[in-house]
């Protein structure tokens, strides 16, 4: 097994079909030495001749002669002869195969250098059109905030316009009106323009900031399906804002006010919403996993089918504990018996279908909520740390009674 294999490590599997075809072919030749008729050893034979002599008609001698020719075996040189006249052709075809196949790879090599200078340019190209785009699009995106500011600057400056603009110190000209309907909307307009544009749309909110029109020119604003990834609304006033289908990750929110805002189907992953004021608003189906609402106020919202998975709920209060009266809505019906007239309706938070696996509930109030079951909040961490009602208390102390009950009786 050894000697086949070294065999095969010297001789390829062609070489070795050569050998041995030259093998059986010398093999052959020397066998067909020892026959006469091969025509390769020694050969004689013999002739006759008769040689008549006439004379006046008359034959006058008859000779007979017999002759013997011998041949000689085919030699070395003989064989040399023979080898070169057959490899002639071989030879010629062996260099026309071996020049026809250089040109082959000649020209495969030339092919492959040609494709891939032809992909080389192809990428070169792409980049330096990508280039040229972007520049061009960076352009319009510095020509469309730069309209912008002059727009709103123009308003700034008209005197009627501007007082239009600015609610009063003291609460006057709060009720909307067309110059701060217009203000909002190009400021909409421009934040949808620059989306992905995080330096422009931040330089928006830094003028906004400037001209103090950032607390209350968003308000009510439609952002629905925008792209505000990682913008910074950090105290701003967003009540009644429409963020529907939003992309908010990484957002800063902290201290906003967003009473009444709809979140549906809104992306706030990682976002940042600490002590923000978000009563009222609606989160359904909306993605909050890892977002930080540590100290905030959730007030009758809504978290409806709500990922809220590693997120922080730390201090968060669905329940003012100061402002009792803070906790119901009155509600007033003219058709009724004056001395039954209004009632009372209990703010509640709700959580049905929440996900809150991982959720940290450290201290969180959670008095006034409701669609929240003991197996959600055994999903989050810090449970046992929050607050809540005298009703889930209950549910609680229940569930633990008969986990012991089943201990003690296993």
């Amino acid at each position: 097994m050894k000697t086949s294999t070294g065999i095969y490590q010297v001789f390829s599997v062609k070489s070795l079909f050569y050998l041995l075809l030259l093998i059986s072919i010398v093999s052959s030749v020397l066998v067909l030495y020892q026959f006469s008729w091969s025509g390769f050893g020694q050969d004689s034979n013999k002739s006759k001749s008769i040689e008549t002599t006439i004379k006046d008609g008359k034959i006058i001698s008859v000779k007979k002669t017999e002759t013997e020719h011998f041949q000689s075996g085919k030699t070395l040189w003989d064989w040399l002869g023979l080898g070169g006249t057959l490899a002639i052709p071989i030879v010629l075809f062996q260099f026309q195969s071996n020049e026809q196949r250089r040109a082959e790879k000649r020209v495969k090599v030339e092919k492959e250098q040609a494709e891939e200078l032809a992909k080389v340019e192809k990428e070169q190209a792409e980049k330096r059109e990508k280039f040229e785009k972007d520049i061009a699009e960076a352009n319009l995106r510095e020509e469309a905030f730069q309209d912008y500011i002059d727009r709103m600057a123009a308003i700034l400056i008209n005197k009627t316009s501007r007082d239009e603009l600015f609610i009063g110190k003291d609460g006057s000209n709060s009720k909307d009106n067309s110059v701060r309907d217009v203000a909002r909307i190009r400021t909409v307009t421009i934040l949808r323009r620059l989306e992905n544009d995080m330096e422009r749309q931040n330089r928006i909110l830094h003028f906004l900031q400037d001209t103090e029109l950032l607390p209350f020119i968003l308000q009510t604003a439609n952002f629905s399906g925008i792209n505000l990834n990682g913008i910074k609304l950090n105290g701003v006033s967003l009540n009644g804002t429409n963020f529907t289908d939003a992309n908010l990750s990484g957002a800063n929110l902290s201290e906003a006010n967003i009473n009444g805002a709809n979140f549906t189907d809104a992306n706030l992953s990682g976002a940042n919403l600490s002590e923000a004021n978000i009563n009222g608003a609606n989160f359904t189906d909306a993605n909050l996993s890892g977002a930080n609402l540590e100290n905030s106020y959730i007030q009758d919202t809504k978290f409806t089918n709500a990922d809220l998975s590693n997120a922080r709920l730390v201090n968060a209060n669905t329940w003012d504990e100061e402002m009792i009266d803070n906790n119901f809505e009155f509600v007033y019906d003219d058709e009724c018996d004056p001395q039954y007239n209004g009632y009372e309706r209990w703010y509640s938070t709700n959580f049905s279908g929440a996900k809150l696996t991982n959720t940290n509930l450290r201290f969180t109030n959670l008095k006034a909520v409701k669609d929240l079951t003991l197996e959600q909040i055994k999903e989050g961490k810090n449970w046992d740390e929050a607050i809540y009602n005298s009703k889930f208390l209950k549910k609680i102390r229940i569930a633990k009674t008969i986990t012991r009950h089943h201990r003690y009786n296993a």
